[in-house]
């Protein structure tokens, strides 16, 4: 549902996937009374300040159950965007479901 403006807003989150040069961080927010009402992944890629080029980053290192699931999950993610961009570069119209699928 929509979020009370009442209410204080919490934004939190964590790197769910890290590959040689990007993250994907899982980012979610929840109420006062702890409903989470919105849920968004942000890749982020790490960039030489010099050059602008990426830059290779320290691993991730899942240890728990749910880590590892995070991180698989992350992973296609990934390779599906990484496969969207190599069509659209092709001249393939590519549907937006990359969420749906991971």
């Amino acid at each position: 549902g929509i979020p009370s403006i009442e209410m204080d807003q919490h934004l939190s989150g964590k790197v769910t996937f890290v590959g040689t040069s990007s993250m994907e961080i899982r980012m979610h927010c929840t109420d006062d009374s702890g409903h989470e009402w919105m849920e968004a992944y942000f890749t982020f890629v790490a960039t030489n300040p010099v050059t602008k080029r990426p830059e290779q980053i320290a691993p991730l290192l899942p240890e728990t159950y749910k880590e590892h699931k995070e991180f698989e999950a992350g992973r296609i993610r990934a390779e599906m965007k990484k496969l969207a961009r190599t069509k659209q570069k092709e001249g393939f119209h590519v549907e937006p479901q990359i969420e749906q699928q991971a």
